[in-house]
């Protein structure tokens, strides 16, 4: 686990160190001011995303053997962000686009295969006891495009989409390999559910869980 009281330390040295005053600080890594003081004084704790952001801005006060230990249970996945999505999926062949994208420690999976996290864009997966809302993140595993020509399990899943338009979670409901079509459903009953060709995916991921929960009051 990352050692949140030093990375508190750390912040403390980078804001006297610099120095910077703590809004242009907030800003520099997505946080804001009030978020910022609350973590500096002890009273808020900081997610893994905000970490790993602090450590690509400022990445001379960091060890980073150090500050994010990694153990044989943990493994390091990148992270998509909202900001990033339309961009992942232009740009998910170049080597080096998604290896500018921010990372996360995860516990590690048994199985092999292409992990990535993905921050939840929408509430359209926002209801009922299985319910995946706006700003959650998610591990999820690729399924290679050579499971794709038959028929998908699909019942167990829920899907991160790949697009040229972009990314959409869903639950695939129906598949028919004689045509391609897939049918996306919504668990929030405001969304339609509608029909895509299996052509148009770029890349197709089923989440393994959520690793980040958002709260919204």
């Amino acid at each position: 686990m990352i050692d949140v009281e030093n990375i508190r330390e750390i912040v403390k040295h980078i804001l006297e160190d610099v120095p910077i005053k703590q809004a242009p600080f907030a800003e520099s890594v997505g946080m804001d001011k009030a978020q910022v003081s609350r973590f500096v004084s002890g009273k808020s704790g900081i997610s893994d995303y905000t970490i790993n952001k602090i450590k690509k801005v400022y990445p001379k006060y960091f060890d980073i053997n150090e500050a994010t230990p990694v153990d044989d249970n943990v493994m390091e996945v990148h992270l998509v962000p909202h900001q990033a999505q339309a961009g992942y999926a232009q740009e998910y062949l170049e080597e080096n686009f998604v290896n500018e994208l921010p990372t996360l420690y995860v516990t590690k999976e048994n199985d092999k295969g292409n992990y990535l996290a993905f921050e939840i864009k929408g509430d359209s997966m926002d209801y009922g006891k299985n319910a995946i809302r706006e700003y959650d993140k998610v591990l999820a595993k690729e399924l290679p495009q050579m499971y794709w020509a038959d028929k998908l399990h699909y019942n167990k899943y829920i899907f991160i989409i790949v697009l040229d338009s972009g990314l959409i979670c869903k639950q695939i409901t129906e598949h028919n390999p004689a045509n391609g079509v897939i049918t996306c459903h919504s668990f929030n009953p405001f969304y339609e559910d509608f029909q895509i060709n299996i052509k148009e995916v770029r890349q197709l991921f089923y989440i393994k869980k959520i690793i980040e929960r958002s709260i919204n009051l």
